[in-house]
Protein backbone atom coordinates (compact mmCIF):
# COMPACT_ATOMS: atom_id res chain seq x y z
CA UNK A 1 0.00 0.00 0.00
CA UNK A 2 3.20 2.44 0.97
CA UNK A 3 4.21 1.55 -2.57
CA UNK A 4 1.41 2.76 -4.41
CA UNK A 5 1.08 5.69 -2.46
CA UNK A 6 4.41 7.01 -3.32
CA UNK A 7 4.00 6.42 -6.47
CA UNK A 8 0.64 8.24 -6.79
CA UNK A 9 2.67 11.27 -5.06
CA UNK A 10 5.73 10.68 -7.72
CA UNK A 11 3.23 10.88 -11.04
CA UNK A 12 1.19 13.71 -9.16
CA UNK A 13 4.47 15.73 -8.87
CA UNK A 14 5.63 15.58 -12.28
CA UNK A 15 2.86 16.38 -13.99
CA UNK A 16 3.13 19.34 -16.10
CA UNK A 17 0.89 21.29 -14.69
CA UNK A 18 2.36 20.88 -11.26
CA UNK A 19 5.47 21.52 -12.53
CA UNK A 20 4.54 24.75 -13.98
CA UNK A 21 2.81 25.54 -10.67
CA UNK A 22 5.76 25.04 -8.37
CA UNK A 23 8.80 25.97 -10.60
CA UNK A 24 10.54 28.67 -9.58
CA UNK A 25 10.55 31.62 -12.38
CA UNK A 26 13.67 32.61 -14.17
CA UNK A 27 12.18 36.41 -14.93
CA UNK A 28 14.49 39.19 -16.11
CA UNK A 29 14.64 41.94 -13.69
CA UNK A 30 11.55 44.48 -13.46
CA UNK A 31 9.38 41.89 -14.60
CA UNK A 32 6.85 40.64 -11.86
CA UNK A 33 3.85 38.23 -11.80
CA UNK A 34 1.61 41.20 -10.00
CA UNK A 35 1.49 44.68 -9.18
CA UNK A 36 1.36 43.30 -5.76
CA UNK A 37 4.59 41.55 -6.09
CA UNK A 38 6.08 44.56 -7.53
CA UNK A 39 5.50 46.62 -4.87
CA UNK A 40 6.67 44.00 -1.89
CA UNK A 41 9.84 44.23 -3.44
CA UNK A 42 10.40 47.61 -4.69
CA UNK A 43 9.00 48.91 -1.10
CA UNK A 44 11.07 46.50 1.30
CA UNK A 45 14.05 47.52 -1.17
CA UNK A 46 13.58 51.06 -0.45
CA UNK A 47 12.65 51.25 2.99
CA UNK A 48 15.96 49.11 3.78
CA UNK A 49 17.60 51.36 2.48
CA UNK A 50 19.25 48.56 -0.29
CA UNK A 51 19.79 50.56 -3.34
CA UNK A 52 22.71 48.45 -5.14
CA UNK A 53 19.83 45.70 -4.61
CA UNK A 54 17.10 48.28 -5.64
CA UNK A 55 19.09 49.54 -8.96
CA UNK A 56 19.88 46.05 -10.10
CA UNK A 57 16.12 44.46 -9.92
CA UNK A 58 14.80 47.75 -11.16
CA UNK A 59 16.94 48.44 -14.11
CA UNK A 60 19.54 50.59 -13.81
CA UNK A 61 22.14 48.14 -11.81
CA UNK A 62 24.07 46.90 -15.74
CA UNK A 63 24.36 50.73 -16.74
CA UNK A 64 26.30 50.97 -13.32
CA UNK A 65 29.52 49.40 -12.67
CA UNK A 66 29.86 47.94 -9.01
CA UNK A 67 31.94 50.62 -7.66
CA UNK A 68 28.66 53.30 -9.13
CA UNK A 69 26.36 50.57 -7.06
CA UNK A 70 28.69 50.86 -4.39
CA UNK A 71 29.20 54.61 -3.59
CA UNK A 72 25.64 55.08 -4.36
CA UNK A 73 24.26 52.91 -1.80
CA UNK A 74 26.87 55.22 0.57
CA UNK A 75 25.62 58.26 -0.14
CA UNK A 76 22.10 57.40 0.18
CA UNK A 77 22.76 55.52 3.46
CA UNK A 78 24.72 58.95 4.56
CA UNK A 79 21.67 60.94 3.47
CA UNK A 80 18.98 58.98 4.65
CA UNK A 81 20.47 57.25 8.07
CA UNK A 82 17.36 55.34 9.37
CA UNK A 83 15.30 53.22 7.25
CA UNK A 84 12.34 54.04 6.00
CA UNK A 85 9.28 53.78 7.89
CA UNK A 86 6.10 54.73 5.61
CA UNK A 87 5.66 54.46 2.01
CA UNK A 88 2.48 56.74 -0.01
CA UNK A 89 1.37 56.74 -3.12
CA UNK A 90 1.07 60.44 -4.10
CA UNK A 91 0.34 60.50 -7.96
CA UNK A 92 -0.78 57.78 -10.56
CA UNK A 93 -1.12 58.05 -13.95
CA UNK A 94 -2.92 55.62 -16.23
CA UNK A 95 -2.05 55.99 -19.41
CA UNK A 96 -3.32 53.75 -22.58
CA UNK A 97 -2.70 50.02 -22.93
CA UNK A 98 -1.56 49.11 -19.85
CA UNK A 99 0.89 51.39 -19.22
CA UNK A 100 0.98 53.58 -15.69
CA UNK A 101 2.97 56.19 -13.95
CA UNK A 102 3.54 56.25 -10.12
CA UNK A 103 5.28 58.58 -7.85
CA UNK A 104 5.72 57.47 -4.52
CA UNK A 105 7.64 58.83 -1.05
CA UNK A 106 9.00 56.98 1.67
CA UNK A 107 9.54 58.83 4.81
CA UNK A 108 11.19 58.60 8.06
CA UNK A 109 10.49 61.55 10.49
CA UNK A 110 11.58 64.82 8.07
CA UNK A 111 13.10 62.87 5.97
CA UNK A 112 11.49 62.18 2.20
CA UNK A 113 12.52 60.03 -0.83
CA UNK A 114 10.76 60.25 -4.03
CA UNK A 115 10.25 57.19 -6.75
CA UNK A 116 9.04 57.12 -9.76
CA UNK A 117 8.10 54.07 -11.87
CA UNK A 118 7.03 53.93 -15.14
CA UNK A 119 5.00 50.70 -15.24
CA UNK A 120 3.41 47.95 -18.37
CA UNK A 121 0.58 45.77 -17.40
CA UNK A 122 1.14 43.05 -19.75
CA UNK A 123 -1.24 40.11 -20.49
CA UNK A 124 0.54 37.48 -18.28
CA UNK A 125 3.01 39.97 -16.03
CA UNK A 126 3.97 43.09 -15.15
CA UNK A 127 7.27 45.14 -15.98
CA UNK A 128 9.02 48.19 -14.30
CA UNK A 129 10.11 49.71 -17.38
CA UNK A 130 12.03 52.89 -15.66
CA UNK A 131 12.56 53.85 -12.44
CA UNK A 132 14.60 56.84 -10.69
CA UNK A 133 14.66 58.01 -7.35
CA UNK A 134 15.66 61.28 -5.96
CA UNK A 135 14.85 64.03 -2.82
CA UNK A 136 13.58 66.51 -4.37
CA UNK A 137 9.74 66.18 -5.47
CA UNK A 138 9.32 68.53 -7.85
CA UNK A 139 12.68 66.75 -10.22
CA UNK A 140 10.01 63.60 -10.52
CA UNK A 141 6.47 65.41 -9.87
CA UNK A 142 7.47 67.55 -13.66
CA UNK A 143 7.80 63.62 -15.01
CA UNK A 144 4.17 63.30 -14.77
Amino acid sequence: MMKFIVLVLLALTTTPAFAEEHAQTDRPKGVFDTYAELRVELDSLVMSRRISDLMIEFGAGDEMTQEELSDLQTRVQQIYPQDFAAVDLLRRHDLENGWRQELLVYSHQLFYLYAYVLLHQRDDDIVAVTFKFNSQFSDLNALF
